[in-house]
């Protein structure tokens, strides 16, 4: 079976930090505030060599892994509070996020139904890659660097 370099995710019930609803943030602040939340969950997405799950249970806890994951960063990214000038970037980079949720969720449901899971894995790789790839472009786009650099390699 092919060795895959599979996200290894700890789930942190504290990750949803300080990110409560504050006055509005000076450009700056809000870069400084979403480069800290993405930094710590990078810390939780360190991807680690790995084989490849064997069972499908294996493959069900992967991508539920993910899956809450990906529903952290959403609540916390959307508790963020933009300034005036960020506000229409921060609404599409959460729209990418929704989108990723939405991706996940469906990819879990397809394994979970699957006869081979690790096909359906598979197949799900380019187009996840794909909508990473655009959220990276997103947090380009407001300026926050941490988020820009992301957390995900495969090899």
């Amino acid at each position: 079976m092919p060795r895959f370099a599979l996200v290894v995710v700890t789930a942190v019930t504290s990750l949803t930090v300080a990110t409560a609803a504050t006055a509005a943030l000076s450009p700056p602040a809000y870069r400084a505030r979403a480069n800290a939340l993405c930094a710590q969950f990078q810390r939780l997405e360190h991807p680690k060599q790995v084989s490849s799950p064997t069972t499908k249970s294996g493959y069900v806890r992967l991508v539920a892994g993910t899956l809450a994951l990906t529903r952290r960063r959403y609540a916390a990214f959307r508790a963020l509070e933009p300034p005036v000038p960020l506000a229409t970037r921060h609404r599409r980079m959460l729209a990418v996020v929704a989108r990723e949720v939405t991706f996940d969720r469906q990819l879990l449901s397809h394994v979970r139904s699957a006869s081979d899971p690790a096909r359906v894995l598979g197949a799900s790789l380019g187009p996840g890659l794909a909508l990473y790839g655009q959220e990276l472009r997103a947090w380009a786009a407001i300026g926050a660097a941490t988020c820009a650099r992301g957390s995900l390699s495969i090899g």
